[in-house]
């Protein structure tokens, strides 16, 4: 249903202040989401802590390069994105189950993204509440 449809139906049987304050609690609810998913967020856990994890320096990130491709023919730069896909994977199910223990449930509805699985919400016609 596009935005023109979705008016019209809001809009059935109601005065322009009615569908204003629908329009308000429309954006309540967005504004609402946003903070359950910021929270959720700023309050996973970080399994790596610095003081148990050193950083790597731009040296030591260099010489790994080297090593690696000298003797197995392998790019840090593969290595790392694999690394990071696997990463990707465990934060977006540590936010699912951060946002369902806050009573917010996923459903099979989410956005899927573009092509490199990026989900864009850049403006209002974007953002649903997929969960």
């Amino acid at each position: 249903m596009n935005t023109k449809e979705l008016t019209k139906k809001i809009m059935e049987g109601q005065s322009i202040e009615g569908f204003a304050n629908k329009m308000l609690l429309v954006e309540k609810a967005i504004q609402e989401a946003k903070k359950e998913f910021k929270d959720a967020v700023e309050n996973l856990e970080n399994p790596y802590p610095f003081n148990i994890f050193l950083p790597v320096s731009k040296e030591e990130y260099t010489a790994i390069h080297n090593l690696l491709l000298k003797h197995f023919n392998i790019s840090l730069d593969r290595i790392s994105a694999d690394l990071m896909r696997i990463a990707r994977e465990n934060v977006k199910q540590e936010l699912l189950k951060a946002l369902e223990e806050k009573g917010v449930k996923a459903d099979n509805q989410a956005p899927k993204g573009d092509k490199h699985g990026n989900i864009w919400y850049n403006n209002k016609s974007n953002i649903k509440r997929w969960w």
